[in-house]
């Protein structure tokens, strides 16, 4: 918009990815990957909630659907719920925006088979798949803030 002021994420240059990349093809291991978003979306695809702790940081503290989720501890018993739910989820990021100073969005997707009760919904079988957008905020290599929202009712309104 010409004339408009420069805000924050529109100040300094912006790295955009539009990869597109498919589920199966992240499955894989993120050991020595110096990127924590990435780690992030491996600890669901790889069925690792430990990985927590090689991410994020101490003082983490996420918001995720209006929950709040503070430090690893909490994050783990976050993932292990989700996983213990969806086992075989994958998640694949179809557009990623870096603004250079840690903050870093994603819009992904994901599928799973809901083999595990979640949000006092029993097991049903079916495949389900669901969408979302995760702000991170990266400090010193670690996630120590995240905000995200996804279609919680829709997938819901899978299972049920």
């Amino acid at each position: 918009m010409a004339g408009a002021a420069a805000g924050p994420l529109t100040s300094a240059p912006c790295k955009v990815r539009r990869n597109g990349v498919r589920a199966k093809r992240e499955r894989r291991a993120w050991g020595g990957v110096d990127d924590p978003v990435s780690a992030f979306f491996g600890i669901y695809n790889l069925q690792d909630a430990s990985a927590v702790y090689d991410i994020f940081s101490t003082d983490y503290v996420g918001t995720i659907n209006g929950k709040r989720v503070k430090g690893p501890d909490e994050a783990r018993l976050f993932f292990e719920e989700f996983l213990k739910a969806f086992p075989d989820c994958m998640f694949a990021v179809e557009d990623r925006v870096e603004d250079g100073s840690g903050i870093i969005a994603a819009r992904w997707w994901f599928e799973a088979s809901h083999d595990g009760e979640w949000l006092g919904h029993a097991a049903s079988g079916r495949r389900v798949t669901s969408a979302g957008m995760t702000f991170f905020h990266v400090r010193q290599g670690r996630i120590f803030r995240l905000w995200g929202m996804w279609d919680v009712a829709g997938l819901l309104a899978q299972i049920s």
